[in-house]
């Protein structure tokens, strides 16, 4: 489960780059983000509240998604 959240975040990101409005971009890069969030979450089994309260999340970076 966790591999097909980091697929959809890269082909977020991937369609984040072909779309020329900044609207559109942009609210890909943060489903990407979104699904990011729901791997790490798959990764660590934690719910909603404690992994927005985990000390060292951090969203990946574009370079990371890729």
């Amino acid at each position: 489960m966790t591999e097909q959240y980091r697929r959809y975040a890269r082909n977020c990101l991937n369609l984040s780059k072909i779309y020329r409005a900044p609207s559109h971009s942009a609210l890909l890069v943060e489903m990407a983000e979104a699904w990011d969030r729901l791997a790490r979450q798959a990764e660590t089994g934690a719910d909603g509240e404690q992994f927005a309260q985990t000390a060292d999340y951090r969203p990946m970076s574009r370079s990371e998604m890729q």
